[in-house]
């Protein structure tokens, strides 16, 4: 379990940029050719700051209001050595005079200090219902 390293402070950085609705910022982060895995669904990076654009036109607010633990570790996958960052945060979305509180998981895979896949996993029900 680590405080810092160049690796969780991208992640913190990631967290300020989906904040501050810095897709530029955010993208700077990831490898090209990363891989999210959204609940389990495969999306590439245009597909991923689309949220951004969402939120957006949207008027959604976000706000990471806890990070409950974050946290890292190296070991070797099937798809070769990495450094890996997990983190459990706890994310408000606010639109208008509605917000949603929504918890997610995130394992982050590093590689030359980008990141090279991403697994999130979170309910998806209260963003659906906001952003209709």
């Amino acid at each position: 379990n680590y405080d810092s390293s160049a690796n969780i402070d991208a992640i913190k950085a990631t967290n300020k940029d989906m904040e501050n609705l810095d897709s530029v910022s955010y993208k700077k982060k990831y490898a090209d050719s990363v891989t999210f895995y959204d609940n389990g669904k495969p999306m590439t990076l245009a597909q991923n700051v689309g949220f951004f654009k969402t939120w957006i036109d949207k008027k959604v607010q976000v706000k990471v209001t806890n990070v409950n633990a974050i946290w890292g570790s190296s070991f070797n996958s099937k798809d070769g050595p990495g450094e890996y960052v997990y983190q459990y945060i706890e994310v408000d979305f606010t639109q208008g005079a509605k917000k949603v509180h929504v918890h997610f998981f995130q394992a982050d895979k590093f590689k030359d200090g980008k990141i090279i896949k991403e697994w999130n996993f979170y309910d998806p029900t209260s963003m659906s219902t906001l952003l209709k």
